[in-house]
């Protein structure tokens, strides 16, 4: 929250530079000196919030702003192909053949199934694709192996690639390896019929080399052909998504909140919107479970009413690709017709929001005519767009710092002290003051209150930058039980309880932050030290 110095002072250099100047000497000398040390030296505003779509100017006042994207379901979101290794072997079908050169003695035509757990897609775009070849030949002679995927095109040329197979022998085939990019291929898995799911077809040719020696083969020699399809990434689907229930509760903090302790504020007409974006051309039902936040005291409150708990039907969108347009769904969450004003006074740190979307709840009713676009999604979002406007009653507001001072008590000691804080506020709120005192472990050592408030910019006047505030001293005496335990205050927490007054009937009211607001502080410690040298 604020500029926190890590203060650690050790009291002695004094004594030991009169240790040497009299060191010849018995005699006892003591004397008294002030020091003063900084402990905060900051200036909060709301300034850096208005980054992140939290906070926005709106003419002489802060709103808030707040927008965040709680779910994003994309199109790998609902299916996607995983890696799949498809192994291929050819023999003849008689004991022996003697083959001529620049014939072909194998043509062989496949079906490869791909798992796609329940998805039953019949074209795919692959924006990314790789297919890494094996090939083996046990033949005497080099042959020509032809690879060719029917069905997988690229601007309308079916996929068809040739290599030469070294010789090898049946104990020791020769192997040839090839990585092939196959980016941008379209990819038709409907079989050879047309009318069947997830089938990649495969045409393998071998042939031995015109020109070259014929050849006597057995149908001891193994022709294998290895392909592991991989590193797919879809640009385009198109066919059943299968009918499922996806769930996921989406998290998010509001870390201001954190320093929060105690007290209660009241908000002004509150308005927030939930919406459901969907741009997937299939059937699909949405839901939200729950909405619920947990203050600084482990309070929960849930969200009821202005939509929660009811199932939206999700129209589909228009348009395909890049120009499609998607359907919308906006839940209002007002005063009228739900609780929001308290669930965000409850002033919360975290929060969650549990959603359900149901695909395809009626089955197959497109016959296979679900389709996915690269910027397909369906996306739940919040926005809120309100005068940043509170009535602060007794707001406790809570920040941390370390803090360690040493002194050798037998050669120097402290034998008063104060903290002073003064502080320039241009907030129109009220702030009583504590620091509470703390040991290594975070364990309360004592608390000490302020002599005076943080008083409101009401009560102040306009400096030269036209900004209305009011300037406060406020002291901490240290107390000789204080001191005596000196050495064991390892933190420092600054509490402040927060109010927002009317200046003329001083009951707390509704204020509103204006876009200049600051609080500048500066906080520091005045001891008066005796040293004694001997």
């Amino acid at each position: 929250m604020f500029k926190k110095y890590s203060v650690k002072y050790t009291l002695i250099s004094s004594s030991l530079l009169l240790a040497i100047a009299f060191g010849s000497c018995r005699k006892e000398t003591s004397w008294d000196s002030d020091w003063v040390i900084p402990i905060i030296n900051d200036t909060l505003d709301l300034k850096n919030l208005t980054n992140d779509s939290t906070l926005s100017i709106f003419g002489a006042n802060y709103v808030v702003n707040l927008k965040r994207t709680l779910f994003d379901l994309q199109l790998s979101d609902f299916v996607s192909i995983p890696d799949t290794v498809i192994s291929q072997t050819f023999t003849l079908s008689v004991p022996t053949l003697n083959i001529p050169a620049g014939t072909s003695f194998i043509n062989a035509t496949e079906e490869n199934s791909l798992n796609l757990e329940g998805v039953e897609l019949k074209q795919v775009v692959l924006k990314k694709g790789f297919l890494d070849l094996i090939l083996e030949n046990p033949i005497s002679e080099s042959i020509q192996i032809k690879v060719e995927l029917p069905g997988v095109t690229l601007n309308g040329i079916p996929f068809s690639q040739t290599y030469i197979a070294a010789a090898g022998s049946i104990a020791n085939p020769a192997v040839l390896n090839r990585t092939l990019d196959i980016s941008g291929y379209s990819l038709d898995l409907r079989g050879l019929n047309g009318s069947s799911f997830n089938i990649l077809r495969s045409k393998i040719t071998v042939a031995t080399l015109a020109g070259g020696n014929p050849v006597t083969v057995t149908n001891q020699h193994i022709i294998r052909v290895k392909s592991k399809f991989r590193d797919a990434i879809l640009k385009y689907a198109r066919g059943y998504f299968g009918s499922r229930i996806v769930k996921d509760t989406s998290e998010f903090n509001i870390d201001f909140f954190s320093s929060i302790v105690g007290g209660t504020i009241d908000l002004s007409t509150t308005s927030v919107k939930l919406k459901i974006e969907n741009s997937v051309k299939f059937d699909a039902k949405a839901k939200i479970n729950f909405m619920k936040n947990t203050n600084f005291a482990s309070n929960v409150i849930n969200m009821t009413g202005g939509g929660v708990g009811l199932t939206y039907l999700l129209d589909q969108p228009t348009g395909s690709n890049s120009s499609v347009q998607p359907s919308l769904i906006e839940m209002i969450f007002n005063s009228g017709n739900s609780n929001i004003e308290q669930y965000l006074e409850n002033l919360g740190v975290r929060h969650e929001i549990a959603f359900e979307l149901q695909i395809n709840p009626w089955g197959n009713t497109s016959n296979g005519w679900n389709e996915l676009f690269e910027n397909s999604r369906i996306k739940l979002s919040l926005e809120a767009n309100l005068p940043l406007a509170i009535n602060a009653n007794d707001l406790i507001i809570k920040d941390t710092f370390s803090f360690a001072l040493n002194q050798s008590k037998d050669k120097s000691r402290i034998t008063s002290g104060v903290f002073v804080l003064d502080a320039d506020n241009a907030f129109p709120i009220n702030g009583e003051m504590q620091l509470i005192l703390m040991n290594a472990d975070f364990q309360t050592l004592a608390t000490i209150s302020g002599s005076s408030p943080i008083a409101s910019s009401v009560y102040g006047s306009f400096n030269s930058m036209n900004i209305l505030h009011k300037r406060s001293l406020s002291e901490f005496v240290i107390s000789e039980s204080i001191l005596n335990q000196l050495d064991e205050i390892k933190h420092i927490a600054v509490v402040f309880n927060v109010s927002s007054p009317n200046v003329t009937t001083q009951f707390n009211e509704m204020v509103q932050i204006p876009s200049n607001a600051y609080l500048g502080l500066r906080l520091k410690a005045k001891f008066k030290l005796k040293t004694v040298v001997k």
